[in-house]
């Protein structure tokens, strides 16, 4: 039987799929549209990025229903849980590609589009591989009444090895993509220091800030779900799931229209084709 968290669980999954997916929807409309944008590496990159946080929007609604009305339509929250924990992975490696595609422009050295493909392709195989994986009779999540994050089936013998392989190899993609951003800021102060020139440090320093928030939620999120013997409670399970959902669905629109002003005026209006002034994250190609 389902708790009586369930419904306010369900609710509250549900809810972040439908308020912050439209955010999601606008980004990824302006990147494809504009040619602006979707002819430049770091856009199509995000809009890599944006289409596997619509997966996990996709995922944190059925689970949604799940909870909420006790309901598992034709079988979607048994496969969705199964891509879950992947989604979050590949968006670790795509962050990861957009970050090496920063690194190289500021660096002043040579990012062949044919490179960037293949990453993005492999980051993809990556997650199809990883998905294929837990569907196999030897690993596999399920998703349980009363659990409100992805469970291991443990009655598969390598559930637990495959799962923590899986959180080194997370933890890995984003301690080297924090390295790229670090390196990035080292080079831009150096570059500006030599030169005398620091009135844009402001502007510089919003990559830090942005690497710096999003390592800092992803680590501790990754950390406590994989290494941290938390309480096997509901309540438990709940909040780490809103934190994950709020992680990968709220923060990375929200942090692109506090700290990118062209991007916030373009998601109002809609209509303007003033620049996106990415600036570090997203650079000057």
């Amino acid at each position: 039987m389902a708790t009586n968290l369930s419904p306010v669980v369900g609710f509250s999954y549900i809810g972040i799929a439908i308020f912050f997916t439209p955010f999601y929807i606008r980004l990824i409309y302006i990147f494809i549209f504009n040619k602006k944008y979707r002819s430049l590496q770091c856009y199509v990159i995000m809009i890599h990025m944006g289409i596997a946080q619509m997966l996990l929007s996709l995922n944190y609604f059925v689970c949604g229903l799940f909870h909420a009305f006790d309901s598992n339509l034709f079988g979607m929250a048994d496969v969705l849980v199964i891509t879950v924990v992947q989604v979050v992975k590949i968006e670790a490696v795509l962050g990861f590609i957009l970050a090496l595609s920063r690194f190289t422009i500021i660096f002043e050295m040579k990012f062949p589009k044919q490179i960037a493909n293949f990453l993005l392709g492999f980051a993809w195989l990556f997650f199809i591989c990883a998905v294929a994986l837990f569907f196999t009779p030897w690993a596999g999540y399920t998703i349980v009444k009363g659990s409100y994050m992805p469970t291991l089936n443990l009655k598969l013998p390598y559930s637990i090895l495959l799962h923590t392989i899986g959180g080194y190899v997370y933890e890995f993609i984003i301690l080297c993509t924090l390295c790229l951003y670090v390196l990035i800021v080292i080079r831009i102060l150096y570059v500006k220091a030599k030169n005398k020139v620091l009135k844009d440090f402001k502007k510089e320093a919003k990559v830090l800030v942005y690497a710096g928030i999003r390592f800092l939620c992803d680590s501790v999120l990754s950390v406590s779900y994989h290494y941290i013997a938390l309480p096997e409670v509901p309540e438990t399970n709940f909040v780490l799931g809103m934190l994950y959902g709020l992680n990968n669905l709220a923060l990375p629109p929200l942090l692109y229209l506090m700290l990118y002003s062209a991007t916030k005026k373009e998601n109002k209006c809609g209509c303007r084709q003033k620049c996106f002034t990415c600036q570090v994250v997203s650079g000057q190609e």
